[in-house]
């Protein structure tokens, strides 16, 4: 039985037929895990076909492999992109909606959104994976916001399952129809679980906490650069009053988009060039562990998460990590470790003090990697299967 699984993915086509991403998230083996309740995966992403066999290896990573195979939208980027083709792209998801296969769609995203519209209308089952709030998310674009949280919450009270990447914060805000019933039947279920794919070999226990730091490595991951959501202004502005305070600052930065050469600039005027290292796409989950483990500190100021893969990476290697209140992160950290995403200043005292205490660092570390091991490979694996069998029995197929 084929499952059609929506994604907010951008895909590149080469001449010779193969699939790749700028992001391991979208690779191969992220598509794998729906394989194991189904005979195959078709993934539903805008994909662009390029005019040539070659890929930089260091930046993409094969998406297509055996028993995932893509179908095509439109590869359109932003909200103009979207005014000038919207036609397109309700045309490619109307010949997508009535593929084979019962479907799931990762939500909220345009194109799941409208993907969604088209395949109701089938009347076939299908489940939804809340991964973000949109109202973080679209926040500085009131009638998006105001938009996709009105349609998230229909699609998860409709759909026949829900996942969402919370245990508890994203569930309350957009409640299933399990949860509006009060319990799971055959024909309505929900679960949890992250997508992160965080096996035994990426963790690492020897970190080690120096008395004093000739130079403070702070790392932030957050492969789209696009927006201001992932906190890179605050911590340029975390930088300089470090910097102000006589601390040596190194801050790397990976992840690439249209925002880099503006966030550039920005360090340029306070100041700060030889601070900030913006080393674009990671594809290479091994690099990202490398730059993880050399590293002192994890500090991302976001404003919008379901629960991110980034943190809980980041967390495996016993890191110490600050970040934000916002969606699910106050269920990984400690509320110590929290602040408001604009309030640099405490994330400066936070730091300021960390680093006068290695202590305490030693101790966030051993605590980030225990909550972590909660996030393992094989846990999740295990309520993953559940959800997709499921879907698939309600699709009145067994495998």
């Amino acid at each position: 039985m084929d499952i059609l699984v929506v994604s907010d993915a951008h895909i590149w086509k080469t001449v010779d037929g193969k699939y790749w991403c700028n992001t391991a998230m979208h690779g191969y083996s992220f598509w794998e895990r729906y394989l194991g309740e189904f005979d195959r995966v078709i993934v539903v992403a805008r994909i662009m076909n390029t005019s040539t066999n070659y890929v930089k290896k260091s930046n993409y990573v094969r998406a297509d492999g055996t028993g995932v195979i893509f179908s095509a939208l439109p590869f359109i980027r932003g909200i103009k992109g979207y005014a000038l083709h919207f036609g397109k792209m309700i045309r490619a998801t109307k010949r997508a909606a009535h593929q084979d296969g019962c479907a799931l769609f990762r939500l909220p995203s345009i194109p799941g959104f409208l993907m969604l519209q088209q395949y109701i209308k089938t009347h076939k089952p299908y489940a939804v994976e809340v991964v973000i709030d949109p109202e973080n998310e679209y926040s500085e674009v009131p009638f998006l916001k105001w938009l996709f949280c009105k349609m998230l919450k229909k699609a998860c009270k409709e759909a026949n399952g829900a996942s969402y990447v919370t245990k508890d914060y994203l569930q309350k805000k957009y409640p299933s129809k399990a949860r509006i019933q009060g319990k799971n039947t055959n024909k309505y279920f929900e679960s949890y679980y992250s997508s992160i794919d965080l096996k035994k070999e990426f963790f690492y226990y020897d970190r080690k906490y120096k008395e004093k730091y000739d130079t403070l490595n702070i790392l932030h991951i957050a492969n789209s650069i696009n927006n201001e959501n992932k906190g890179h202004r605050v911590l340029i502005d975390i930088c300089q009053k470090l910097k102000e305070k006589g601390i040596n600052v190194n801050v790397t930065f990976v992840g690439y988009g249209d925002k880099v050469g503006e966030f550039k600039a920005y360090g340029r005027s306070l100041g700060l060039s030889d601070c900030l290292h913006f080393v674009g796409y990671l594809s290479s989950k091994e690099i990202i562990r490398e730059y993880l483990i050399n590293s002192d500190i994890f500090v991302f100021p976001t404003k919008a998460e379901g629960l991110p893969r980034v943190l809980l990476e980041a967390m495996a290697t016993g890191l110490p990590c600050l970040s934000t209140n916002v969606d699910g992160i106050p269920e990984i950290l400690d509320s110590k470790d929290i602040f408001a995403p604009l309030d640099a200043d405490s994330f400066v005292n936070r730091i300021l003090y960390l680093i006068n205490n290695p202590y305490e660092l030693e101790m966030m570390g051993k605590r980030n990697i225990e909550v972590a091991e909660k996030y393992e490979y094989t846990q999740l694996k295990a309520r993953r299967d559940i959800f997709y069998k499921h879907l698939r029995n309600l699709c009145g197929h067994d495998k």
